[in-house]
């Protein structure tokens, strides 16, 4: 019985770990506010995308252009 209370305690605190970082919306070492300046940066980059739906794909010059947006060399 014992060793059932301890697993299940080391269980509950695992998962109380888990769903503390999905909660917090935010890398160890960043700012919640970071993380959501970060978000807003994807989708402004895919709101700029268009997408060919002939090809099924991004003109090149589109990625490109995300790609600098996301990495901040804009």
């Amino acid at each position: 019985m014992t060793a059932f209370a301890v697993f299940g305690a080391g269980l509950a605190l695992l998962a109380a770990a888990v769903v503390w970082g999905i909660l917090s919306g935010a890398r160890g070492d960043e700012e919640p506010r970071t993380e959501h300046e970060r978000s807003d940066a994807r989708r402004l980059a895919l709101e700029e995308l268009e997408f060919d739906y002939l090809t099924g794909k991004v003109a090149e010059e589109d990625y490109d252009k995300a790609r600098q947006r996301l990495s901040g060399s804009d």
